[in-house]
């Protein structure tokens, strides 16, 4: 192999060699940049269930409000709680029930109830899960009752995550409350994972096991969340409310899916939301990360082809072919010309060897030896 072809050779062989490790460096990157956008998509996720919980709670609240000041509705709790013991409930608290239910439907809301002064529910209307609660022990009722102001928090009936807010009457001049309550259903769930690509599940951790109470995965996918979940209590029960954003690996199904875990706000440390980046989200960045990249290492290989091939030209390919030459003068044949493109090192030292030679050639030993045939170097 001639020394253009070992050089053509080395270079390739060097541009291969920096093209694989551009290629590690940048699976490397892809991993880096995988991994934040992914904790960023969950934390956008997280943010976008954080505030459309603050919107509810607001309008329940606000809604709550209006309803605690209708005067047709305090007149008949204040009528039912001054009751005798003796007499029957049931009889009394009728209209309640009837002004509480006219106010629920009116607003929209899925429950209402009133609670007498020690928190316990008086009448409920619409959902029966509040009628399944001892509300007396509930911290957000112990809060609306010792601070006189309105209260919120997200409860879970078993089979669904409710927003329920509790207004104190003490205005009306008597001590008593009234609760409602709206439920956080899938329907928002799913707006939000619209708009942030990112499936969404609300779980309840609970004395019996996990249980998923909304989700925006199919009925396949939600059961096997399910199971994960019962796999993975311990752990996800320590993510929530971790300062720091969690990412695991979690297999749904076949896929592999990447999972956060985040603290529902206003909720027990016992609700957690699970919030998952679909696998085709890596695929989907592999695929416009690896063309640019494929054609930045094709362009480095080819921009190391054409600068070795410039460089043979005006050095490593006269420097060659004035080492063969001056092999030739050194058996005596000083008629040469050694010749070198442009103006750079090779042209330097061409000249050079043409003078040595010129003199050489001018004090020939013995004088009057004929001249050799010139050889031109192209």
């Amino acid at each position: 192999m001639n020394t253009q072809w070992k050089v053509l050779a080395f270079g390739m062989v060097a541009a291969i060699l920096i093209a694989a490790a551009a290629a590690s460096i940048g699976a490397w990157q892809y991993a880096q940049v995988n991994h934040d956008l992914t904790g960023r998509l969950l934390a956008t996720a997280d943010a976008l269930v954080v505030q459309a919980g603050n919107e509810r709670i607001h309008h329940l609240e606000t809604v709550s409000a209006g309803i605690a000041t209708n005067p047709a509705l305090v007149g008949a709790i204040e009528g039912a709680l001054k009751v005798d013991a003796g007499a029957e409930r049931a009889a009394d608290v009728g209209p309640v029930r009837d002004q509480l239910e006219e106010r629920r439907r009116d607003a929209g809301l899925a429950a209402a109830a009133a609670l007498d002064a020690g928190g316990k529910t008086l009448v409920a209307t619409g959902e029966t899960f509040l009628s399944s609660y001892d509300y007396a022990v509930l911290a957000l009722v112990k809060q609306a009752r010792s601070t006189s102001l309105p209260a919120s928090a997200m409860i879970s009936d078993g089979k669904g995550m409710h927003i329920v807010t509790v207004t104190p009457l003490a205005r009306a001049g008597f001590d008593a409350s009234l609760l409602t309550a709206e439920g956080f259903d899938e329907k928002r769930l799913r707006t939000i994972t619209a708009i942030s690509k990112v499936e969404l599940a609300l779980i309840v951790f609970s004395g019996d096991g996990p249980h998923v109470q909304s989700s925006t995965l199919d009925a396949a996918g939600t059961q096997a969340l399910a199971d994960a979940a019962v796999a993975r209590q311990a752990t996800w029960l320590g993510h929530v409310g971790a300062r720091d954003p969690n990412q695991e690996a979690l297999d749904l199904g076949g896929h592999s899916w990447t999972a956060g875990v985040f603290a529902v706000q206003r909720a027990d440390r016992n609700t957690a939301l699970v919030a998952l980046v679909p696998p085709t989200f890596a695929s989907d960045l592999a695929n416009t990360l690896s063309l640019p990249l494929a054609v930045a290492a094709g362009a480095a290989i080819l921009a190391m082809a054409v600068l070795l091939w410039i460089h043979w030209r005006r050095t490593l390919g006269p420097i060659s072919a004035m080492t063969l030459l001056a092999e030739r003068a050194q058996r005596g044949d000083y008629a040469l010309n050694f010749k070198a493109p442009g103006g750079g090192i090779a042209s330097r030292l061409a000249n050079a060897l043409n003078r040595i030679l010129g003199q050489l050639d001018r004090y020939r030993v013995p004088p009057g030896t004929p001249r050799r045939r010139a050889t031109d170097s192209r």
